[in-house]
C-alpha cells in the first residue's frame, strides 16, 4: 500500500471515526445528558458501535457497503445529531437517572488503582505480544482464516450482506457476524486487512471498561476491572482473540456492557434500551449468547415494578431485536428458518429446513461426558489444563464462589439477578452441541470459549458481592491480583511490554483527568502530535504486515507457498477444496473471489460427488486458479480430476513429506485453467470416485 493511498485510507478512517464520536457524544447529551465520565464513555462507545453497525446494516442490505456511502452516512449522522443538540431543550439530569456522582461513590484508592494497573498490564502484554506476531509475521488462528475474515472479505467483495457464503462447512455460512461486519468495515476504508489484526484490542478496552463500570457505584472499579482482565487472561481468550478475527471478545465486551450500563443505569428506561442494544450486538455477534442475554432479559423484568414489567419487557426485546435481528432475519428470508441449526417437521404443517452438522467438532455436548464419569475423567479432565490453565482448580472456584455468593446475597437483588443468569449460561454451555466435539472430546479446550459469559460474570460477582468495605475492596483486588499472577505467564520480550505499559500508563491519564488542567494550546499541539505519531506509526506497521504475511511456515494447513504466489494476483476466480483455512487465497488486495463449488438445497449445500459433477462446477464457475488438499500425504481425489480437465496445468504442489506444524503430513495443489476451454464428455472416464472431492 503506498504513502498517498494509506494517508487516503487514514483520512477516511479518522473521518469515519469523528464522525461516530461526534454523534455518539450528541445522542448520550440528549438522552443521558446527566452522566459523566466512565459510565459516559461507555454509553457513548455502545452508541457509536450501534450506529455504525446499524448503518452498515442498511447498507449491506441495498448492495451499497462502499466507502463514500459508508462516509456519507456517518457524517449526516453526525450533523443530524448535532442539529437534534442545538434545537433540543435543556433536561434535568436527575430526570434521566444519572449514575451516582463522583462525590456519592466511595473512592477506589490509589493503591487498589495500582494494583489493578499492574494486572491489566500484565494481560495486556500476553495480547500485545500475539497482535505484534500477526503484524509482523500473518494471522495464523485457524478460525479466522477458515470463515471470520472470508466472510468480512465478501461482505467487502459484493458490497453486501445478504448472501449466504459456503466455506466447505455449512452451519457457519448462517452464523450471526456483526463481528465480520466490522472487520469489512476496515477492508472497506483500506482496501486490505491490515486493520484485523488490531481490533481485537478495541473490543478488550471495551470490555476493562465495562469492568470498571460494573464495579464504580461501589468504589469496586479496581477489582472488577481485574477480573475481566482475568477473564481475558485465559488461554481460549489470550491464546486466541489477540491478532486474531475471533469473535468471543467481541461477544464478551459486549454483554459486559449492557451489565455495566444496568449497573449505572439505577432503573432508567433510556438506559434499559441502551443496555438492550448492546446485549443485541452480543446476540448478534454470537450463538452462544442466546441463552446468557434472553436470562439477563428476564431478570431486568424481574426486577422491576409490577406495574412496568410489561414496559421493560418490550423494550429489552425490541432493543435486542435491533441489535441483533439482521443475521436471523436474513437467514429466515434466505431459507425460511431463522435458526436453520435447528430443523422443525410438525406433521408436514411447519417445517423449518436445517443445514448439516458442523463437519469438525459435531454435535456431541458436555453433558454427554458429565452423565458418563469414566469418560469424563478419561477425555475431558486432561484437556483442563490446555483450556483453563494449569490452576484451573483456582478459576473454577473463583467462579463458583462468586455464583454462590450473590445467589445468597440477599439485600443486592442486582447480584442475585446476575447470579442466576451466570447459572443460566453454565446450564446452556453444558448442552450447547459441539461443546465435547466428538466421542473423544476433540474440540472441548478450544471450545471452553463458549462458557466465557458463565465464567466472566462469576469472577465479577466475587468482589461485588464480598467487598462491602474499602479493606475489603483492597482485599478483592489483591486476590484477584494474585489470581493473575498465579494464572498468566508475561511475556518480558521488550516490545510487547512498553507496548502494554504505554497503553495502560495513557488510559490512567485519561481516567485521572489530568490533562485537563493543561493550557488548550498545549492540549491541542499534544492531540496533534500523538495523532501524527500514531499515524506514522501505523504507516510503518502496514508496510510491514502487508511485506511479511505468511512470509514463513506457521499454518496448520502448510500452504505457505500456494499463497505467496498468488498474494498479488488481482480479481481472480478461485476454486477450493479440503483446505479450510483458505483466506490467504484472497490476495494482497482481497479482490480474488474464493469458492468452495457447490450448490445449495434449501438450507444444505452439497459438494460435487464425482469428477464429472467436479469439472461442470468448474466450467460453471470459470475458475482461473483451482487449489485441491487433504490431510495426509496422498493427493486428494479433486487433485486427479481437476487435472483431467483440458485447461488444466499443475503449477505448483506440496513437496513430497511436507508436514504442518503438529508433524501431520499434508499434501496440496495448486492448478491454473485456460480459459474457454470445457471438458470432454469422457474426461472423466476411469477417475477415482471419492464420497468428498478433498478426498477426506
Amino acid at each position: 500500500m503506498g504513502t498517498v493511498a494509506y494517508v487516503q485510507a487514514a483520512s477516511l478512517l479518522a473521518l469515519t471515526v469523528s464522525a461516530l464520536a461526534v454523534t455518539a457524544c450528541c445522542i448520550r447529551r440528549l438522552l443521558l445528558p446527566g452522566w459523566v465520565g466512565a459510565p459516559a464513555r461507555l454509553a457513548e462507545t455502545v452508541i457509536a458501535l450501534t450506529a455504525v453497525i446499524l448503518a452498515a446494516q442498511l447498507l449491506g442490505a441495498v448492495g451499497a457497503l462502499r466507502s463514500g456511502p459508508l462516509v456519507a452516512v456517518c457524517l449526516a449522522m453526525a450533523a443530524a445529531t448535532t442539529w437534534g443538540v442545538r434545537r433540543a431543550p435543556a433536561r434535568r439530569a436527575g430526570r434521566c437517572a444519572a449514575p451516582r456522582p463522583a462525590s456519592a461513590v466511595p473512592r477506589a484508592g490509589l493503591l487498589p488503582c495500582a494494583v489493578a494497573a499492574v494486572a491489566v498490564t500484565a494481560v495486556l502484554v500476553r495480547w500485545m505480544q500475539h497482535t505484534l506476531n500477526a503484524l509482523h509475521g500473518g494471522i495464523n488462528e485457524y478460525d479466522t482464516l477458515f470463515y471470520h475474515l472470508p466472510f468480512a472479505a465478501r461482505f467487502a467483495q459484493d458490497a453486501s450482506l445478504t448472501g449466504l457464503h459456503y466455506v466447505g462447512d455449512g452451519p457457519p455460512a448462517f452464523y450471526p457476524a456483526n463481528g465480520e461486519l466490522v472487520h469489512a468495515l476496515g477492508m472497506v476504508l483500506f482496501s486490505n486487512d491490515f486493520l484485523s489484526p488490531l481490533l481485537n484490542l478495541g473490543w478488550l478496552g471495551l470490555a476493562l471498561l465495562a469492568g470498571w463500570c460494573i464495579g464504580r457505584p461501589s468504589g469496586l472499579g479496581p477489582a472488577t476491572t481485574v477480573a475481566v482482565a482475568l477473564v481475558c487472561a485465559l488461554p481460549g481468550m489470550a491464546g486466541l482473540q489477540p491478532g486474531s478475527a475471533k469473535n468471543d471478545i467481541v461477544a464478551l465486551a459486549l454483554l459486559l456492557a449492557a451489565v455495566a450500563l444496568l449497573r449505572n443505569g439505577r432503573g432508567s428506561r433510556r438506559v434499559l434500551v441502551l443496555a438492550a442494544l448492546a446485549a443485541g450486538l452480543a446476540v448478534g455477534t454470537r450463538l452462544n449468547l442466546l441463552v446468557p442475554v434472553a436470562a439477563l432479559g428476564v431478570a431486568v423484568v424481574a426486577l422491576e415494578h409490577r406495574g412496568g414489567r410489561a414496559t421493560a419487557a418490550a423494550l429489552w426485546f425490541g432493543g435486542t431485536l435491533a441489535g441483533g435481528g439482521f443475521w436471523f432475519a436474513r437467514n429466515l428470508a434466505a431459507v425460511s428458518n431463522p435458526l436453520p441449526f435447528f430443523g422443525v417437521d410438525i406433521f408436514g404443517v411447519l417445517t423449518l429446513p436445517s443445514t448439516t452438522p458442523p463437519a469438525f467438532c459435531g454435535t456431541t455436548s458436555l453433558a454427554h461426558f458429565a452423565a458418563r464419569p469414566s469418560l469424563f475423567g478419561e477425555h475431558i479432565v486432561p484437556q483442563l489444563p490446555s483450556a483453563l490453565g494449569g490452576r484451573w482448580w483456582l478459576l473454577l472456584a473463583l467462579v463458583a464462589g462468586g455464583i454462590v455468593a450473590g445467589l445468597a446475597s440477599g439485600r443486592a437483588p442486582m447480584a442475585r439477578a446476575l447470579a442466576l443468569v451466570a447459572v443460566a449460561s453454565a446450564v446452556a454451555y453444558v448442552f450447547t452441541p459441539a461443546t465435547a466435539g466428538g466421542p473423544d472430546g476433540s474440540c472441548f479446550d478450544s471450545n471452553t470459549r463458549f462458557a466465557i459469559p458463565a465464567i466472566a460474570l462469576g469472577i465479577v460477582l466475587l468482589p461485588l458481592v464480598l467487598a462491602r468495605t474499602q479493606e475489603r475492596g483492597l482485599a478483592a483486588v489483591a486476590v484477584l491480583a494474585l489470581a493473575v499472577a498465579a494464572l498468566v505467564r508475561v511475556p518480558l520480550n521488550p516490545a510487547p511490554v512498553l507496548a502494554a505499559a504505554a497503553a495502560v500508563g495513557a488510559a490512567s491519564v485519561l481516567a485521572s483527568g489530568a490533562w485537563r488542567a493543561l493550557p488548550r494550546r498545549v492540549l491541542a499541539t499534544g492531540v496533534a502530535a500523538l495523532a501524527l505519531l500514531a499515524g506514522l506509526a501505523g504507516w510503518h506497521e502496514q508496510r510491514t504486515y502487508l511485506d511479511g504475511r505468511w512470509a514463513r511456515p506457521i499454518l496448520l494447513e502448510p500452504a505457505e507457498e500456494a499463497y505467496r504466489v498468488l498474494r498479488d494476483v488481482r480479481g481472480a476466480r478461485i476454486a477450493v477444496t479440503g483446505l479450510s483455512a483458505h483466506y490467504p487465497l484472497y490476495g494482497l488486495h482481497l479482490s480474488n473471489r474464493v469458492e468452495f463449488p457447490a450448490t445449495r438445497a434449501g438450507a444444505r449445500f452439497v459438494d460435487p460427488a464425482d469428477c464429472a459433477a467436479w469439472l461442470a462446477a468448474l466450467s460453471r464457475g470459470r475458475y482461473e486458479y483451482v487449489m485441491t488438499a487433504r490431510r495426509g500425504d496422498r493427493p486428494p481425489a479433486a487433485a486427479d480430476w481437476t487435472a483431467r480437465h483440458p485447461g488444466a496445468t499443475r503449477i505448483l504442489a506440496a513437496a513430497p513429506g511436507t508436514t504442518n506444524p503438529r508433524g501431520d503430513p499434508w499434501s496440496w495443489q495448486l492448478f491454473r485453467l485456460a480459459p474457454g476451454r470445457s471438458p470432454a464428455a469422457r474426461a472423466c472416464d476411469g477417475a477415482p470416485r471419492a464420497a468428498h472431492p478433498s478426498g477426506a
